[in-house]
């Protein structure tokens, strides 16, 4: 009875043995082909701290100039300026309706942020939710101001699928010069 354990013992190492001895050419295999021949395209942060970088094919580090970008979840202002430029991202802004008034990024709407777990939604939620696919940047102050991460989580958890936080917020819009206005969402229901 030993010999006959014994030999189960031996047969069982030995698949092991070759499963493993399989393993290892596959994996030689897969990163011998892959040192001397087209690598796939990777997306990184770059050293600017650029999310979504499209790096180049063949190992090399240098992006991609004409492939799309992949913009994440916190975008800089540079970002939110392109996106801006391109007119079809709705730009919500989640600071205060005295602060709205008193400047906000053009064209923007303002985000009602005080009453917007109210039921029944405010408006613009509403108004949004008939193409949760639509691109919205959320922007507050800037800096410590919490109300526009808080607003792009709220949306997302609504089944809204493309949602960005500037992280520069008005703040940083005014400084780098971009266009902005004044007064009352035009849009907004009014008391």
């Amino acid at each position: 009875m030993a010999t006959s354990s014994g030999n189960n013992l031996a047969s069982a190492l030995g698949g092991s043995l070759i499963i493993v001895a399989i393993s290892v050419m596959v994996g030689g295999a897969y990163s011998w082909a892959f040192q001397s021949g087209d690598h796939p395209v990777r997306l990184r942060i770059d050293s600017a701290g650029n999310q979504g970088v499209v790096l180049g094919a063949r190992g090399g580090d240098e992006p991609i100039d004409n492939a799309p970008r992949v913009l994440g979840y916190e975008i800089s202002t540079e970002d939110a300026y392109a996106l801006w430029n391109e007119g079809i991202v709705f730009f919500l802004d989640a600071r205060s309706l005295e602060e709205y008034e008193q400047g906000h990024i053009a064209y923007s709407r303002y985000l009602d942020y005080e009453h917007l777990y109210d039921v029944p939604f405010p408006p613009i939620v509403n108004e949004l939710y008939e193409d949760p696919s639509q691109p919205i940047v959320f922007y507050c102050s800037g800096g410590e101001c919490d109300a526009s991460h808080n607003a792009a989580t709220y949306f997302q958890g609504l089944g809204f699928t493309t949602v960005h936080v500037y992280m520069d917020g008005y703040p940083g819009w005014v400084e780098a010069g971009y266009e902005t206005e004044a007064g009352p969402d035009p849009l907004m229901e009014q008391p």
